[in-house]
């Protein structure tokens, strides 16, 4: 369980900065680096597919961990629209939803 909330969690780490690189994100009034948030995205695709291909196949882990994108996806902008300009109550209340999620079984 540990292994799949840590990937998880960096799965949510590399959403959140690929999110906040984007044009159209409503949580910070000057954008992060396109360089800085898809190299972090990326590697956080690449480390949390390690750590899933710990218990799956590698094509499983890795769509896995693209799955895992998605949803947080949805959940960062779901979160974002209930506040914007405020990027760690984003964050915090993702983070936590994420752990729990991976903790009671969900993943």
């Amino acid at each position: 369980m540990f292994i799949t909330g840590l990937a998880l969690t960096l799965m949510w780490v590399g959403g959140i900065c690929s999110y906040l690189s984007n044009d159209k994100q409503s949580l910070l009034k000057n954008k992060l680096s396109p360089v800085i948030g898809w190299v972090v995205l990326i590697g956080a695709i690449f480390f949390s597919s390690m750590l899933f291909s710990q218990f799956y196949a590698p094509v499983t882990s890795v769509i896995f961990s693209i799955g895992a994108l998605l949803f947080n996806w949805i959940l960062i902008t779901l979160l974002a629209g209930h506040w914007p300009q405020k990027p760690i109550s984003v964050s915090a209340v993702g983070l936590v939803f994420v752990v729990l999620f991976a903790q009671f079984g969900g993943a």
